[in-house]
This record gives structure tokens, C-alpha cells and sequence, in this order.
């Protein structure tokens, strides 16, 4: 049931792209694109650019669904008012003349694989097989999102090596493309699935990817994520260095992100992987930090945990 519900997450993180930053309200890719579409109507340039600045959804993503829309007026607009590395490329995609019917038969497609992956093996098996009849356009969102959801069917099936191969091809489409927020995804989702055995060491080069796409798309909550998810894998194959190394660099880029739940959640792994190195007094200050944090949130769970954690540190020290 968790593996289903991480696939299904997964499938939705590819549609919109980056975790939503920390000051902005939350709103749905349909009520994005309907103030895309007003803000087009009015020309009110500062409103689009200020969507096409938002983590989610990504700026991808509301190109495609008002191209679907068959808006080309707010398509325009919108991608002309796009700033940034993360959008740098928007404009010249949106500009290219593609066959509507193609791309909304692609969408519709990826859409019925994914409310089939939360069913049984045979829902997931028919999933893959929608995907696999497919002949998804690489130089298309929708297209690009087909390889994705590819890759998650078949990691659903057990097929780890055939998954990570997808995700791999959609992530290095998305690259070439411009859509950085997409590359970064598929990058990481599939370090997820090689940290779990097929291929760990691959594992690290993806997580590193996603981390430096995230990084360069100005998306540094993504790349925390990324980094906190290396560290736990480093932590796991007991590389305690490494894990505490690639922690620090996690809580920094959640600081830069202004996002104090990943913040937190990195400084108590960080605490955890200096008791792994025998640091106790450095552990106990980080674990001290995130339990403060998680107080603050009013996260009990991970706070009990971090005070737990931190108990065990002083206890080490003597204290």
C-alpha cells in the first residue's frame, strides 16, 4: 500500500513539478491557469510573471495545461513573462507548432495509467501496458511525462532496472528541453528506486543530478530534498562522512529555501549521522536545533524523535 501511494506521488511531483516554498498560498494547476488566463485578458505582465516564479505549480506544467486549453493568446503571454533559468527555454517551446490532437490523446493517456496505478497488479500491468503503446514525442511535456509514468509502472511491477531506464530517458529529455524542474524529478525518483538495490552507486550520481539541476533551476528546497535523501542513503550503507557531509549541504539549501521543515528534518539527520561519526557534542547541538524547530512547527512526532535522538547524544557525552 506505501509503495502504491509513493508511485502515485511520484506521478503527481512530475505533473507540477517542485515542493510548494514555504510563503507561497497554495492553489491548483486549474486555478493557476484560469488567473493565467485573466492575467493574459487584462495584460497584466507582473501577475503572469509572478506565476511563472511559483514552485508549484511549475511553469511547465501551466504552459501545458493552457496549450490544452487551446488558449495560444494566454500561452503566449505567459511564457513571454517567464523569467529565470528555470524558464529560460519556455517561450521557444510554447512558440513550436505541435499536433493538439496528439498531445491531448498523450494526456489523456497518462492520466488513465495513473488512476490505474493504485489499483492491483493487474490495474498496474494494464497501466503499463497503455504507456508501452504509446510513441510519446521526447521534445513534448506530455511526452516526457508518458516516460515518466512509464517508469513508475515499472517500478510498480517490480521491473527495476526497466524503471530506472525510463526515468533516466524522461529526466534527460526534460534537461534537453528546458524544463529543469522535470529533469530534476526524474532524476530523482529514479536514485530512489537504485538506492533500494539494483543500483546503489548509480544511486549517489542521481541524487547528486537532481540536487544540481534543483540547484541551477532555483529551486533549493528541491535540491535539499535531494541531498537530505543522499545523506539517509549514505547513512544507510554506513558512509558516515558522506552522509554527514551531504546533510550539511541539505540543511544549507533548505535555509536558502526558507523551507524550516526541511530545514529541521535535515538538521535532525545531520545530528544523527555526527552520533554516527562519534561527534556527540555536535550531534547534540544539531538534534537540540531541530527539536526547537519542531516545537515551534508543532511537529510532535519528529520532535519526539529528535529529543529521543538527542537523549542518547548526551547520554554519550556523559551528561
Amino acid at each position: 500500500m506505501r509503495a502504491r501511494a509513493g508511485l502515485l506521488a511520484l506521478c503527481l511531483l512530475a505533473a507540477s513539478g517542485d515542493a510548494r516554498a514555504a510563503d507561497e498560498a497554495p492553489i491548483t494547476l486549474v486555478e493557476a491557469a484560469d488567473v493565467a488566463v485573466a492575467a493574459a485578458a487584462r495584460g497584466d505582465v507582473a501577475a503572469l510573471a509572478a506565476l511563472a516564479q511559483r514552485t508549484e505549480p511549475d511553469a511547465w506544467a501551466l504552459a501545458d495545461a493552457l496549450e490544452a486549453r487551446g488558449d495560444a493568446k494566454a500561452l503566449a503571454a505567459f511564457t513571454q513573462a517567464a523569467r529565470g533559468p528555470a524558464t529560460a527555454k519556455l517561450a521557444t517551446y510554447a512558440a513550436k507548432a505541435r499536433d493538439p490532437k496528439v498531445l491531448q490523446a498523450t494526456r489523456a493517456t497518462v492520466s488513465d495509467a495513473a488512476s490505474r496505478l493504485a489499483g492491483d497488479e493487474r490495474a498496474r500491468t494494464s497501466a503499463l501496458a497503455l504507456l508501452d503503446a504509446l510513441k510519446p514525442d521526447l521534445a513534448t511535456v506530455p511526452g516526457i511525462r508518458a516516460v515518466l509514468a512509464r517508469g513508475f509502472a515499472l517500478s510498480a511491477l517490480g521491473k527495476t532496472s526497466e524503471a530506472i531506464a525510463a526515468l533516466d530517458q524522461a529526466s534527460t529529455a526534460a534537461e534537453s528541453l528546458g524544463w529543469l524542474s522535470g529533469a530534476a524529478d526524474g532524476a530523482l525518483a529514479a536514485a530512489g528506486i537504485a538506492a533500494k538495490g539494483p543500483d546503489p552507486e548509480g544511486a549517489v550520481s542521481r541524487y547528486e543530478r537532481a540536487a544540481t539541476i534543483s540547484s541551477a533551476a532555483g529551486r533549493p528546497a528541491r535540491a535539499a530534498q535531494a541531498l537530505r535523501d543522499l545523506g539517509n542513503f549514505f547513512r544507510g550503507v554506513s558512509h558516515a562522512t558522506e552522509a554527514r557531509e551531504a546533510l550539511e549541504r541539505a540543511v544549507a539549501a533548505a535555509a536558502t529555501a526558507r523551507d524550516e521543515g526541511t530545514r529541521a528534518l535535515a538538521l535532525a539527520d545531520l545530528g544523527r549521522a555526527w552520533s554516527d561519526e562519534g561527534k556527540f557534542s555536535a550531534a547534540a547541538d544539531a538534534l537540540r536545533a531541530a527539536a526547537k524547530s519542531f516545537a515551534d512547527r508543532g511537529d510532535v512526532a519528529n520532535g519526539v524523535a529528535a529529543r529521543t535522538d538527542l537523549g542518547d547524544a548526551l547520554v554519550d557525552l556523559g551528561r
